[in-house]
């Protein structure tokens, strides 16, 4: 057990912060699945399936936090094991392969939330974010369904069929996990997007 649950968001905030002093007001400061946009950016998010991106992203102002967190990239000892662990039920979560969050607080905060959201249960998960009007969130759940919300005010977005994605170069350091393509998705479900609050 330790703090990666908002370890990195932290330490986006302390480099957005020396930036600012510095009078840096334009550029992007991003660890893994923490990101700042200092001002408006376009960000792609990758599938969890493959290096592909499934949505575009286009931040409407300054200071764009993002985080995701999802089961597909770090595992215990093999895919079915991943290391998002709920601490009340010491069970991991199984509701969802990708949480993406983003908001114009702080990164260590909204961190923190999408490492909690990826372990609740699904009817608590979302019933959280309905009421977090502040957070916007893009969630891909255990079927590949895409359940998104509360993204108006923040930032535009266009979710990317099969053929329309930009491929990222894998940044994966563990070769040694294969994934099962007979169990596995290769593109979220973008056709068929579920929008549950605005």
């Amino acid at each position: 057990i330790d703090l990666g649950g908002m370890g990195k968001g932290y330490a986006v905030d302390k480099v957005v912060s020396y930036l600012k002093e510095q009078n840096i007001s334009e550029g992007i400061v991003a660890l893994s699945g923490d990101i700042h946009c200092l001002n408006v950016c376009e960000i792609y998010l990758q599938s969890p399936y493959s290096t592909q991106t499934f949505a575009k992203i286009i931040s409407k102002n300054s200071n764009l936090s993002i985080s995701t967190s999802g089961t597909y990239r770090r595992y215990a000892t093999t895919i079915e094991e991943h290391h998002l662990i709920n601490p009340k039920t010491a069970l991991q979560g199984r509701a969802f392969v990708s949480v993406s969050l983003f908001t114009r607080a702080n990164n260590s905060k909204i961190d923190a939330y999408a490492t909690a959201v990826s372990v609740m249960p699904i009817d608590k998960a979302l019933a959280f974010l309905k009421k977090s009007d502040d957070i916007g969130f893009i969630i891909v759940d255990s079927q590949s369904k895409i359940i998104y919300g509360n993204l108006d005010k923040l930032l535009k977005f266009k979710f990317l069929d099969h053929n329309d994605t930009a491929t990222i170069k894998s940044m994966s350091k563990n070769s040694k996990i294969k994934i099962d393509i007979e169990r596995s998705f290769i593109h979220p479900d973008t056709k068929n997007p579920k929008v549950i609050a605005e």
